[in-house]
């Protein structure tokens, strides 16, 4: 992920805890991660697990997908276009499929990494 979208969606993620009324500290222990780990995803300096972006979800009170919302409606580039699309397709779907997803893009990238 390139630094400027770590940073939007970072600012993101800090607006909604914001809008949720949590601070950090909260966010970090019902997590069970650090605070650092908290203010390092919020400043963009640092990418986390979906795991952590689900449970922040819930935390929140939004759909997990719209976590992710950081990209236009109709993406800039291609690929931003193409992230958009997966992540609406996943939009409601329960963890399981979302983790499902997750894992066949690992084996694809490690694929693609090995090969390449």
């Amino acid at each position: 992920m390139a630094s400027v979208t770590l940073k939007e969606l970072g600012k993101r993620l800090a607006d909604l805890r914001k809008r949720a009324g949590l601070s950090q500290a909260q966010v970090a222990e019902r997590l069970g991660v650090t605070n650092e780990t908290i203010s390092r995803v919020e400043r963009g300096v640092q990418w986390t697990d979906f795991s952590i972006l689900a449970g922040m979800a819930e935390l929140y009170s939004v759909p997990w997908g719209d976590l992710l919302a950081v990209f236009p409606e109709d993406g800039n580039t291609p690929r931003q276009a193409a992230i958009q699309e997966i992540v609406e397709m996943l939009r409601g779907r329960p963890l399981s499929d979302v983790e499902l997803v997750r894992d066949m893009v690992r084996v694809l990238v490690r694929r693609r990494t090995r090969s390449g």
